[in-house]
C-alpha cells in the first residue's frame, strides 16, 4: 500500500535536500534568512496546511465511483485523492516524541511515560493512546529556537504515527439558498487516518495544487516555489516513525487507491449532480497560521447509482426518543435539497418537545413523506402527590476486562453481507460490554447473542456511523457453551478473511 508513496519520497527527498543548500541561512538551525508573515524579526513560523479543489478533480484522472454490486469491496465508493499544500511561513513538524527519546502514552485516565521502540499495553486493558507533539519553530532575529504544541490522544502504534481523522470527506446536496457548503445534507461520508505526514513533492512540482485560496472552486492564484519565502523550510519529511510533516511549499498526496480513501455512497441513493467536500485537519489538532481554510469542494455527477424514482424519508436521532418534563431532542432528515417538517420547519434537523414528528424530502429520486416518528414523556408526578417510592442500593464492583480478537482492520478480508457468528464459551458470568466494528454504511444494526440451540439472550438495535465505531453493548452473559454473537439482517461490516486468531 505504501511503496508507490514511499519510492516517489525518496527521490524527492534527495532533490530537496539539494535544494535546501540555496536557502542555507532559512533553516531548522539558522534563521538568519527567514521571514516572518508580519514583516517582523520575532515570530511564530507556523504552517497553512490547505487542501487541493484540483488535485481533488484532476489527479488520478479525478474521483472514481463505483455502483452498488458488482465491484467487491469498492461496491458503493466513491474514491478520491487529496493533497495538502503548506502554504505557510512555517513547516508543519509532528514528532511522536520528546527531545529525549521518550512517547507520552494515555491510558483511560492514567498517563505514562515510555521509551520510543517500547511496545506498550495498557495495565488496565485499555486501548493505550499517544500525545503527538507539534514543534512550531521560532524566529528571533538570526536565532532559531522551537516551542511544543501537544495534540490530543491518537491511536497508539509502536512502529508508526497516526494522526486521526487527518481528512473527512462526504458528498453533499447544495441547498439553493445556502452559500455555505459546511450547511449543505450530507447524503454520505469517510474519514482518512494519516500514517504519513510528508514532502510529496514542491508546489512547482504539482502545478495548480498549491493557492493562495483553495476554499472555492476554481478560486485562487497559482503558487510556486518562488512564491515562498521561506520555501523549504522544514526536515525533508518521510513515513519515519518519529518525526513526520510538511516543509513550506511543499505538499503532501494521499492516493485514492490507499485505504480509506473514500466516501461511502448510501444503497438508493439516486445519480443527480453532487459536491464533493474535503477537509484536513477539521478538529485543529494542530496550530497554523490560518485555521479557516482547511476545506475545498468540488462539483461531481453520480451516474452509477439509482434512476430517480422510489423516494425515501427517514427521520434519525442520536438520543433515545423518551423525554422528562420540558426536555427535547434533535431530529435529522435524510439528504435532500427540500424539506418540510409537521412542525412547518423547513431545514434538514429540528429541536422539537415530545410529540409526533413527520418530515417530507425531496432529493434527486423524487419527494416522500416519512413514517411519523414517536417522542414519548415519561410519566413524572409532582412530588406533592401521594406516592410510593422505592430506593435501592447497588454495588457493582468491576472485573477484569479483556479484549479479545483483532483490535484494527488490517489485512486482507472485505465488507461482508452474510450470516455469520462468533462463538464463545463462558465459565463464569460476564459481561460484554462493546464491541469494535468497521462499517460501509451508516444505520442501525441488531446485534443478538443465542445459545448453542438457538435461544436468544440478549439483543438491542445500534445507530452505527460509517468507518470504525465501538458498539457500547453492555450484554450480561450467564455461563455456558457455545453462544453465538451475530448481526440479524446485512452487516455491512469489515470481516477479516485470514491471520485471524482468537482470541488474541
Amino acid at each position: 500500500m505504501n511503496n508507490f508513496k514511499t519510492s516517489a519520497k525518496l527521490i524527492l527527498l534527495s532533490l530537496f535536500i539539494f535544494q535546501q543548500f540555496g536557502y542555507s541561512q532559512c533553516n531548522l538551525t539558522n534563521a538568519t534568512g527567514c521571514s516572518c508573515e508580519n514583516g517582523s524579526t520575532t515570530c511564530d513560523l507556523l504552517p497553512d496546511i490547505t487542501i487541493s479543489w484540483y488535485a481533488l478533480e484532476t489527479y488520478q484522472n479525478g474521483p472514481t465511483e463505483y455502483s452498488q454490486t458488482g465491484n467487491g469491496a469498492n461496491n458503493g465508493k466513491l474514491r478520491i485523492t487529496s493533497s495538502t499544500p503548506n502554504i505557510g511561513y512555517g513547516p508543519l513538524t509532528v514528532r511522536s516524541e520528546d527531545s529525549i527519546g521518550n512517547k507520552t502514552i494515555i491510558c483511560g485516565t492514567d498517563t505514562f511515560t515510555v521509551p520510543g521502540g517500547t511496545v506498550f499495553n495498557c495495565p488496565n486493558g485499555e486501548t493505550p493512546k499517544q500525545i503527538l507533539r507539534q514543534l512550531i519553530y521560532q524566529k528571533n532575529g538570526n536565532t532559531m529556537s522551537y516551542r511544543e504544541h501537544f495534540t490530543p490522544p491518537m491511536t497508539y502504534s509502536n512502529s508508526s504515527m497516526y494522526v486521526d481523522d487527518w481528512g473527512i470527506f462526504s458528498l453533499r446536496m447544495a441547498l439553493p439558498n445556502d452559500p455555505n457548503p459546511r450547511n449543505w445534507p450530507i447524503v454520505g461520508s469517510g474519514k482518512k487516518r494519516a500514517f504519513c505526514l510528508m514532502d510529496y513533492g514542491s508546489c512547482s512540482t504539482y502545478n495548480d495544487h498549491c493557492r493562495d485560496t483553495n476554499t472555492i472552486y476554481q478560486g485562487g492564484n497559482a503558487l510556486v516555489n518562488s512564491n515562498f519565502p521561506n520555501w523549504g523550510l522544514g526536515n525533508g519529511y518521510n513515513c519515519g516513525p518519529t518525526e513526520q510533516g510538511i516543509s513550506s511549499g511543499y505538499t503532501d498526496i494521499y492516493s485514492e487507491n490507499l485505504d480509506g480513501m473514500w466516501i461511502t455512497i448510501p444503497p438508493n441513493t439516486c445519480n443527480g449532480n453532487y459536491w464533493i467536500y474535503y477537509e484536513v485537519d477539521p478538529h485543529n489538532y494542530f496550530e497554523e497560521s490560518n485555521e479557516n481554510n482547511n476545506f475545498t469542494l468540488i462539483p461531481f455527477t453520480l451516474a452509477l447509482q439509482s434512476a430517480p424514482g422510489n423516494p425515501a424519508a427517514t427521520i434519525q436521532s442520536t438520543q433515545v426518543p423518551l423525554l422528562c418534563g420540558n426536555d427535547s431532542i434533535t431530529l435529522t432528515a435524510n439528504a435532500g435539497y427540500d424539506f418540510l417538517w409537521s412542525t412547518g420547519a423547513t431545514t434538514q434537523s429540528i429541536k422539537v418537545p415530545a410529540g409526533i414528528y413527520t418530515v417530507t424530502v425531496t432529493n434527486y429520486c423524487g419527494t416522500a413523506t416519512s413514517v411519523p416518528y414517536t417522542i414519548a414523556a415519561a410519566p413524572t408526578p409532582p412530588l406533592g402527590v401521594s406516592t410510593n417510592y422505592f430506593a435501592q442500593d447497588i454495588m457493582i464492583t468491576s472485573g477484569n476486562i479483556i479484549f479479545g480478537g483483532k483490535t484494527d482492520s488490517s489485512g486482507s478480508g472485505g465488507f461482508y453481507t452474510g450470516s455469520q457468528s462468533l462463538i464463545f464459551s463462558t465459565y463464569q458470568p460476564i459481561l460484554i460490554k462493546s464491541v469494535k466494528v468497521y462499517s460501509n454504511t451508516a444505520g442501525a444494526r441488531n446485534v443478538a447473542v443465542y445459545t448453542s440451540t438457538g435461544q436468544l439472550v440478549q439483543s438491542g438495535s445500534f445507530q452505527i456511523p460509517v468507518g470504525e465505531y465501538r458498539i457500547p453493548l453492555n450484554f450480561e452473559i450467564p455461563v455456558g457453551a457455545d453462544f453465538r454473537i451475530t448481526i440479524n439482517g446485512t452487516p455491512n461490516l469489515w470481516r477479516n478473511n485470514n491471520g485471524v486468531v482468537y482470541p488474541m
